[in-house]
Parts: C-alpha cells; sequence; structure tokens
C-alpha cells in the first residue's frame, strides 16, 4: 500500500480477445455493473458547481447560490475560478462517496463554511457563516431535477419534495435557519445565522450538526487507521481527486476529470454540463485513485483508454460531444496505469476489457511515431470538426508539442516540424523511453492473459528501442539529449525526460 501510495503523490506532482471473466459475466458487463454501483447516491456530482448536491441514480438535486445585499447573485462555485468576482473556494476533506465534504467560501467578504454528511437517502447540508463575515448575506436553496431525467417536484412553506417518475424513491427535505423570502420553488435565507438543508429526515439544527459531526469523526478515523503514518498525504491527495469527481450524463458515467472549470467551460451545454479528459493525466488519476477506491480507479483508466480513435490511439484530449485530438496522443503510460492497479486488485477481466486497445496503441506508435529507429513527437492532419483551437494546432509544431504532455517546455523551442512526416525533426529520450515502458508492460499484460505470441511481439520490440535508445547518449557530458533527425546533433537542453532512460535499464 505504502508503494502505491508513493507513485501516487509522485504522479501528483510532477481488438478485444473474447475472455469470459471467471464469475460467467463478460468483462464488459462487469464494467457496466461498477459504473452503476459509482453512480450512486449522495455527492457533488454536477460539473458546473460544487455546491450542487446530487443524489443518483435519479438526478435530484439541491443547489445553492449566494446574494450580496443589493441582489448581486453568483451561482456557480468552482475551485480555481479565475473569473473577475468569481468566489473564492478553499476546498477540504472530500470523501470519494460523498460521506462527508467541507468547503470554504469568500465571496464579497462573505465568508462561510459549507459541510455535508450523507448515509443512504439521508443528505444534511450545513451552511455556517465565519467569525470574519460580513453580515446581510443569503443564501438561495434551489430544488433541482437535472438532466431531464423525468422527476416530480413540488415545494411548500417549509420544503420541498423531489420523487422519481415512479414514486419508488421520494426525499422530503425541510430547511432549518431564517427564512427571509420565498420565491416560487427558491427558499432565501440570511447567512447570519446557520442554515441546515435536510434531506431525506426533517432533524433540528443541533441534530443535523451531531450528524455532521459524527460522519466526519467516522470519516477521518477511517483514514487514520487505514493509513495511519500516511494519512495527511493521503487525504491531501483524497481530497484533491474527489473534489475533481463528475457524473457526466451524456456519457453516463463517473469520471474524474483534471478541472472542473475546463470540464463545464469546454464543449459544456447548459442541460448536461461536460468534461475534459487528458490522456496520461487521467492514468495518472487513476493510479493515485487505486490507492483507495478500486472503482473509481477502474473507471478513469477505462473511459481514457476506451477514447481510443479510429486510428488506433487514444488521444491527448476527450470532451463532451465526442470530440477528440484525432491529431495527436500522450505518453503511452496506460500500460504502466493498468498493471498497477491490476497487481492492487488481482482482477484479470479488468486487463480483459482493456488489452485490445492498449494493444492497438503500441503498434499505432511505432507506425506513425517513428523515424530513424526513435520516436518523435507527432501531429497528423484529419478532417475537422467545428472546434475552436482547430485552426491552429493540428499538423503543426504546437500540436505535436502537446502530444508531450509538457506543452510550454523549453526542449522543443525552435525544434522544426516537418509537414511531410508530420513529426518533429527530434529523436525524443522520454517519448521513446516511455515507449520501452509501455512493451515492457504489455508483456506482462500479454502473459498473464496467455498471449504468448503477443508476448514475443512486445519484448522484440521493446529490445528494438533500448538498442537504438543508445545513439541518445552523449559521451562527452555523461548524460541523454534529445537529437535533431536532421544532422544527428544533441539538443543540450536539459529536462526531467533526459533521466527517463533510467527506468527502462
Amino acid at each position: 500500500m505504502k508503494k502505491h501510495l508513493l507513485i501516487g503523490l509522485f504522479l501528483l506532482g510532477m481488438f478485444i480477445y473474447p475472455i469470459k471473466a471467471i464469475s460467467g459475466n463478460t468483462p464488459e458487463e462487469l464494467y457496466e455493473n461498477l459504473q452503476k454501483r459509482l453512480a450512486s447516491g449522495w455527492n457533488t456530482w454536477d460539473t458546473r458547481s460544487v455546491l450542487t448536491h446530487v443524489f443518483l441514480p435519479y438526478g435530484f438535486a439541491v443547489d445553492l447560490n449566494m446574494m450580496d445585499t443589493d441582489g448581486s447573485r453568483v451561482k456557480k462555485f468552482r475551485i480555481g475560478d479565475r473569473v473577475k468576482g468569481a468566489p473564492l473556494l478553499q476546498p477540504g476533506p472530500h470523501s470519494f462517496d460523498g460521506a462527508y465534504t467541507q468547503m470554504t467560501i469568500d465571496w464579497r467578504g462573505y465568508k462561510l463554511q459549507v459541510e455535508s454528511a450523507a448515509m443512504g437517502l439521508k443528505n444534511v447540508i450545513l451552511i455556517r457563516p465565519l467569525t470574519e463575515t460580513k453580515k446581510g448575506g443569503r443564501l438561495v436553496v434551489i430544488p433541482e431535477s437535472l438532466w431531464k431525467r423525468g422527476n416530480t417536484l413540488s415545494v411548500d412553506s417549509l420544503g420541498f419534495t423531489l420523487a422519481s417518475r415512479d414514486k419508488v424513491v421520494e426525499i422530503k427535505t425541510s430547511i432549518e435557519g431564517k427564512l427571509l423570502e420565498k420565491k416560487g420553488r427558491e427558499f432565501i435565507l440570511s447567512l447570519d445565522t446557520p442554515v441546515a438543508i435536510c434531506c431525506g429526515e426533517n432533524v433540528g439544527l443541533d441534530d443535523a450538526i451531531a450528524f455532521i459531526n459524527n460522519r466526519a469523526r467516522d470519516f477521518i478515523n477511517s483514514n487514520q487507521k487505514q493509513f495511519g503514518a500516511n494519512y495527511d498525504c493521503y487525504n491531501a491527495m483524497q481530497s484533491v481527486l474527489a473534489w475533481d469527481n463528475i457524473y457526466d450524463p451524456g456519457i453516463r458515467r463517473v469520471i474524474t476529470p483534471v478541472s472542473r472549470i475546463w470540464s463545464s467551460e469546454w464543449f459544456a451545454s447548459e442541460d448536461f454540463g461536460g468534461f475534459t479528459l487528458f490522456c496520461w493525466d487521467t492514468y495518472f488519476a487513476s493510479m493515485m485513485l487505486a490507492v483507495g477506491n478500486k472503482e473509481l480507479a477502474y473507471a478513469n483508466a477505462v473511459e481514457i483508454t476506451k477514447a481510443i480513435t479510429e486510428r488506433g490511439f487514444v488521444p491527448n484530449c476527450f470532451y463532451s460531444n465526442n470530440f477528440k485530438s484525432r491529431d495527436r496522443s500522450q505518453p503511452p503510460v496506460g500500460s504502466l496505469a493498468v498493471w498497477t492497479i491490476y497487481k492492487q486488485y488481482q482482477e484479470k477481466w479488468f486487463l480483459e476489457l482493456l488489452y485490445k486497445e492498449l494493444l492497438a496503441w503500441n503498434r499505432w506508435w511505432s507506425q506513425n511515431r517513428e523515424d530513424g529507429g526513435l520516436l518523435c513527437l507527432g501531429s497528423n492532419p484529419y478532417e475537422k470538426v467545428t472546434y475552436f483551437r482547430s485552426e491552429f494546432d493540428t499538423d503543426c509544431h504546437y500540436g505535436a508539442v502537446l502530444e508531450s504532455g509538457l506543452d510550454n517546455s523549453p526542449m522543443y523551442d525552435g525544434v522544426p516540424f516537418n509537414k511531410q512526416k508530420h513529426l518533429l525533426e527530434q529523436h525524443d529520450v522520454g517519448m521513446s523511453s516511455l515507449y520501452i515502458m509501455d512493451c515492457d508492460y504489455l508483456a506482462l499484460i500479454a502473459e498473464e492473459l496467455g498471449y504468448k505470441k503477443d508476448v514475443i511481439e512486445f519484448r522484440k520490440r521493446a529490445e528494438y528501442y533500448r538498442n537504438n535508445l543508445a545513439g541518445l547518449w552523449d559521451g562527452k557530458t555523461g548524460f541523454y539529449y534529445n537529437r535533431s533527425t536532421r544532422d544527428l546533433k544533441f539538443n543540450y537542453r536539459t529536462s526531467p525526460t533526459c533521466f527517463f532512460k533510467m527506468h527502462i535499464i
């Protein structure tokens, strides 16, 4: 466990074979069931605002807004939002399953602590003003039925009830606090005193606070017991990942994008929100998630791998509306992530589910990014769709650099882009090393699944590139450097990727 935790913290800084699983279910069926289990209960599922608490699978929601005395109103609460006047959010602890969350908010001098605690149908949201807060602020509580799920909503003077179309699930909600006004289905309350929103059970303010405190204590004690001396490190990692965890109704999946802001702005819709998944970011997130949550680790590794393009590579980015960067990929770390997760949980169906795509991706690199026996970064032309960046980041130097995952690295400054080959004219130490690593891990996966011919293929390919990589060693300086494919001269810009060769010896 410590090994996986250290891997997670380090990463934080820096054709399917027809096999049936032992249980009798196909890997696809097992994964569908996993996603259904994930997409259940109360959590901060909506990518558009962390103050929208959603109950899945039905899409019941309690949305929180804030108002100033002049009537100004903020509806979206997003961590790291740089829009002028946006609220400043300081995220605190957040369990993966939504059992407990904590957030501090500062907007126009109104400073609040927002906590939530959930158990089954019950969810209590507690909003408390901090001692240094400005007076006169207002909280707007709005019941919602999201994503056109056909739920029913009824509102009375004391609260509201959300129910599924067939009335099988019904959640009554009461509001404790100083009610100033009620407009339609909006409840406007004073922020000068605590407010408790109690879903699924009618409780008073004191009982709401006690419930919150108990769930917070259970969450902390559970993590301390499991991770011991590593608790603080794990808690930080879990909080970051859990606040990014969302449900996207367009693909009906639970995923963990690297940013809610990008997810809610790029290809987002007013009704459904949106998502943005990046290739190696998502694989790294899956490895970190594996430390404490198998299901989320599987979900993220599967979703980014299954985003594979028609040409056979996992794209640099995958957005809502099925937009993918069909010109470029990103470093091939998928097999590393999948093997690492498998070694922890030992469920072979997980390997079976992703093997076809990982195999195709590995072959794509040697067929499309090799020049003179080593890999170069590239960006290929393709039939474009309407896209706000498509005019300048495809089949060009910038598009190729994006394939590195190190978009602004000076390693690539001044390196020519060959329009005929669609490649940067530079052998890349880091990418070639990671590709050898990919071959090595895929050999392990193929061996585990019993594909002996594929094992031979991967090991032969790894050995070929491993031998060629020796040509990037500069004996004068005792270091590995990127090298021009034009004149074979070294690029003496030093980068962490120059050390990647050390990991594949």
